[in-house]
């Protein structure tokens, strides 16, 4: 197994969050799901430069639901 290398960068969020309250980590969880979605918004208005809110947003559930379908542990059959 291979040590992983800490970046400068890496080690100033661990200890910052080492700081961290619970409540304050959720927090910092949320706002950063928050700017995830916020990019792949304005990635699918790139992509699509006439497309409504509404077919903004459904195209964001798409992809959502299909990162969650990537996610799940394949089941095995027997």
């Amino acid at each position: 197994m291979t040590a992983r290398h800490h970046s400068n960068t890496d080690r100033a969020r661990i200890n910052h969050a080492i700081g961290l309250t619970p409540e304050q980590r959720v927090l910092a969880g949320f706002e950063q799901s928050e700017l995830a979605l916020e990019v792949v918004r304005d990635g699918i208005r790139d992509q699509n430069p006439d497309a409504d809110e509404a077919t903004i947003e459904r195209l964001l559930l798409e992809r959502v639901n299909l990162m969650r379908k990537l996610q799940k542990p394949a089941v095995p059959t027997t």
